[in-house]
């Protein structure tokens, strides 16, 4: 897949930040917009509508968990993915944000390798729709996971997550890889044991009860997602 003309909008008040990452990308073939305030930030996004935002946590007067409240606001963004700048010790500030509705994070300091392997495999799962995931537990709990694809077919899935499931249990996956009208049951076959370098544990999904008609047009549309 061509990533040569994906927008990537960075929001930091650390220039420095800035002029590495924004090299780093356009390196990799993105077309980045660069913001030192969250309000600078949401103009530009609202006059180019990125593929991906990605903004600092800990900025001053208005920080990225505000940036995250106020983008669910804004019609034009509010499904934009997004991720955050953050330090290893900052783990209850990651899961705020996540909660907020970030889909993933950096570390800092920076790993080049690392940061565009995340930012691709996003921008590949975007393409489809970053998958949701909801685990229906009795009595009425229903918990929703956002995961990215690993591997893919008319079988089974393989995806990234940052939650660990629980191997046996059934979920329904949405994804706009399916028709509306179509809904898939899957069953967690398999779960590693340790996150991998990205913090995410590799899951597979095994389809229930998905008709041969469905199966072909999951196939097609694998296809044309590649």
């Amino acid at each position: 897949m061509a990533f040569s003309k994906k927008n990537i909008l960075i929001i930091d008040d650390d220039e420095d930040i800035l002029i590495q990452v924004k090299r780093i990308l356009e390196g990799a073939g993105f077309d980045c917009l660069t913001a030192m305030s969250v309000k600078e930030g949401i103009k530009l996004a609202l006059y180019n509508i990125p593929d991906l935002i990605i903004t600092d946590l800990s900025m001053p007067e208005i920080d990225g968990f505000v940036f995250l409240k106020k983008k669910k606001l804004i019609s034009q963004i509010k499904d934009i993915p997004v991720f955050v700048f953050s330090a290893r010790s900052d783990k209850k500030d990651l899961h705020e944000a996540m909660a907020l509705g970030a889909l993933d994070y950096l570390l800092k300091p920076l790993k080049a390798s690392w940061m565009l392997q995340k930012i691709r495999k996003c921008l590949m799962a975007s393409k489809s729709e970053t998958l949701i995931y909801k685990f229906q537990e009795p009595p009425s709990v229903s918990i929703q996971v956002k995961g990215e694809i690993d591997r893919i077919n008319n079988q089974f899935m393989m995806f990234g997550s940052c939650l660990k499931l629980i191997k046996g249990k059934t979920v329904k996956i949405e994804s706009l890889l399916l028709d509306e009208n179509v809904k898939i049951l899957g069953r967690v076959e398999s779960i590693s044991s340790t996150k991998n370098e990205e913090g995410e544990y590799l899951t597979k999904i095994k389809y229930m009860g998905l008709s041969e008609v469905n199966k072909n047009k999951l196939s097609e549309k694998i296809r044309k997602w590649r």
